[in-house]
């Protein structure tokens, strides 16, 4: 996504948008729906409930969009699971499954912490292997400089990053994510954007610069700390969605709901709604269950106890007693 107008902010069909799930301990999640016993063959696996019902004990329509809300200043009228399925049409196979994370510009040890966790959740979010990849140099044509209260700070052009992740994508990769610690823009008449992909070309570029205390101006704390990584899984699980050709969720309080502002974005779930979450489940083959009980693992790790805690109370909801 990107912003409408200059000062305008608006979280990119970005989120996603982190993982060091790997492939085996997916499928292993997958396979624990079956119940192995002790004294002979697994039992029949437990049903459950029908994950892509509309359950409003969990799932919240949209409201009429207040001004400077998303909604407010952008036409858009949804897509329906008829219109994803004949629409969108970049699936996994045996030779390309991977989404390959690829680090942009300079990256010290604690970001390179952040990109592990970024690389396990969307492992987890999407049920796909994620690696990481050696970082590259940020290509400096349409580099600009803009005036902050600390000095001036650089910003580059999307469209440039764009054209050179798309030469060099790996064959492996279904997707392609360039993510950097530097501000972006994506055309001269705007004032930032936190990230953009390219639909057909399977790549996408996203910047976690404004989502840091430093850029903010706030002193380091656990609080703030979480607040990052929350904003971080956000932004590439958003953008990762519209590669698979999810686009903006206007029915539900979801994660693929457009935003003009950190806090209209943060006033949004990490999850997708049921009807998001029934086309990743179409296009990426997802067990919801098992990818509800991992995510709720890690986001207790993260210290995001109310994404966690939404989670548990939602399987719990799928699973009879």
């Amino acid at each position: 996504m990107k912003l409408s107008r200059p000062l305008t902010t608006l979280l990119v069909a970005c989120l996603v948008g982190c993982s060091q799930a790997t492939p085996v301990r997916e499928q292993a999640a997958v396979r624990g729906n079956v119940a192995a016993s002790p004294s002979g063959p697994p039992s029949a696996p437990k049903p459950i409930r029908d994950p892509f019902e509309f359950d409003p004990t969990f799932f919240r329509k949209k409201s009429a969009p207040q001004p400077g809300e998303w909604l407010a200043q952008h036409r858009e009228h949804g897509q329906s699971l008829l219109a994803f399925e004949r629409e969108s049409t970049l699936r996994p196979s045996a030779e390309r499954r991977t989404i390959v994370l690829q680090p942009l510009g300079e990256f010290s040890a604690e970001r390179r912490a952040v990109l592990v966790t970024l690389e396990r959740a969307t492992a987890l979010f999407f049920g796909l292997p994620v690696e990481i990849a050696e970082a590259l140099p940020l290509p400096t044509q349409g580099r600009r400089f803009r005036q902050r209260s600390a000095g001036s700070s650089a910003q580059y052009l999307t469209s440039e990053i764009l054209d050179f992740l798309a030469r060099h994508t790996p064959e492996h990769a279904i997707a392609y994510l360039g993510v950097t610690f530097q501000d972006l823009y994506p055309e001269p008449s705007w004032n930032f954007v936190f990230g953009e992909a390219r639909l057909s070309a399977r790549v996408g570029v996203y910047s976690l610069a404004r989502f840091t205390p430093e850029f903010n101006y706030e002193a380091k704390s656990v609080a703030a700390r979480q607040r990052f990584t929350r904003r971080a899984v956000q932004l590439l699980a958003h953008e990762t969605g519209h590669i698979f050709g999810l686009e903006h969720c206007t029915a539900f309080e979801c994660v693929m709901n457009g935003s003009n502002s950190l806090d209209e974005s943060d006033r949004l779930p990490l999850e997708p709604c049921h009807e998001c979450l029934h086309k990743l489940a179409f296009a990426l083959h997802l067990h919801p269950l098992p990818r509800y009980l991992e995510l709720a693992r890690f986001y207790e790790e993260q210290g995001l106890s109310a994404d966690a805690h939404w989670i548990r109370e939602r399987s719990a909801s799928l699973t009879p007693q």
